[in-house]
């Protein structure tokens, strides 16, 4: 009986150790692969030195601080990236170069930065987030609507967004969250208690409302929103992504810096990275890991209630899990004039010439 006890724990140890040797040479494979992606340019390297950090502002921050941060942040981007792009890359559809097509325009350039709409006699405030690799200008179009309605609107830029891709392969969820909670203290504050606040998102933006919402019910000194509106928000990500701080880890090393990348991407749009860092994936996991466990956290404290909620999703949408939306999300709330929208259609292109566009 103990030979036959040892002999399975021989086993299982070789098992396992197999297993490990097995799962370290394909990472091993994958890094040397990264090495094959396209050449990085100043904007996959550049590290800049204005970029908010909550570290820095422990307190919050405030628009106003927050305004002038940005500005010399983007002048910061201005000198040592659009100033430097070399002769060989001054492609047509480079958005770095300022000779280009792809250049957003000095006056283009502002809708990378934060921005507010400051509508007269406003009947209550909004703040918008935008998603990952996006820019404000990704929520533009939800602003001026918002705005026409009556709103006060607020669009802040999350930290290491609307400059360079090395800004999202830096940036911390910490960094997110504090412009969150500093962005809606803002509005609370310009509309004070006798009007209604509103918190919507897109993508990640939208994961980050409900998360601060969820921390707000449960801390008396956080101003609950009155109603969020969320965009394909992003509630879950693929499993794979809460690996990716071992690949970050390697990147460390020269050799494999190019593993830091899912993908390295000509830069042809002024409002969005095409490059794209594993952080970004990751941050993306923690935040919905967060939102399952503050969900939890929600449901056993008692008198206690979300907002309600309006979510806007598409049931074609390649990268936010419908389902996640679901049963994480509004499965778990009670009712409370919560309402979700699903929207789009099948538009693959095996299918496309078969539809007519409706004029």
């Amino acid at each position: 009986m103990i030979q036959a006890t040892k002999r399975l724990l021989r086993l299982a140890l070789w098992l396992a150790t197999l297993v490990v040797a097995v799962l370290a040479t394909i990472w091993l494979v994958r890094a040397f692969e990264s090495r094959n992606k396209p050449e990085m340019h100043v904007w996959h390297t550049y590290e800049t030195r204005e970029e908010f950090r909550a570290r820095d502002y422990p307190n919050g921050i405030t628009l106003g601080e927050y305004l002038e941060l940005e500005d010399r942040l983007f002048a910061e981007i201005d000198e040592h990236i659009f100033a430097t792009v070399e002769p060989s890359n001054r492609e047509l559809f480079n958005r770095y170069n300022k000779q280009g097509n792809a250049y957003a325009g000095d006056d283009g350039m502002a809708w990378n930065q934060t921005f507010v709409i400051d509508t007269p006699d406003a009947t209550g405030g909004i703040l918008l987030l935008h998603g990952a690799s996006d820019s404000p200008y990704s929520v533009k179009a939800l602003a001026e609507s918002f705005a026409a309605h009556g709103l006060y609107v607020a669009v802040f830029r999350l930290p290491g967004h609307g400059t360079i891709p090395t800004g999202l392969k830096n940036a911390r969820l910490e960094d997110w969250q504090a412009i969150a909670k500093s962005g809606l203290q803002h509005v609370s504050e310009k509309m004070g208690s006798d009007r209604p606040v509103y918190f919507g998102g897109y993508s990640a933006g939208a994961a980050l409302a409900l998360e601060y919402s969820m921390d707000a019910v449960l801390d008396d000194s956080l101003r609950v929103p009155d109603k969020l509106f969320l965009y394909s928000p992003s509630i879950a990500v693929t499993p794979f992504a809460r690996f990716s701080d071992w690949d970050l880890a390697l990147a460390a090393l020269p050799w494999f810096r190019k593993f830091a990348w899912m993908d390295i991407e000509v830069e042809y749009d002024p409002y969005k990275y095409n490059s794209f860092p594993k952080n970004g994936g990751f941050l993306a996991y923690q935040l919905s890991e967060n939102i399952i466990t503050k969900m939890a956290a929600v449901n056993a404290a008692e008198d206690v209630r979300l907002p309600p909620i309006i979510a806007f999703q598409s049931l074609v949408d390649s990268t936010v899990r419908t389902d996640a939306l679901i049963y994480n999300v509004f499965d778990q709330m009670p009712e409370n004039g919560n309402e979700l929208i699903l929207f789009d259609v099948n538009r693959s292109e095996i299918i496309q010439h078969f539809m007519k566009d409706n004029q």
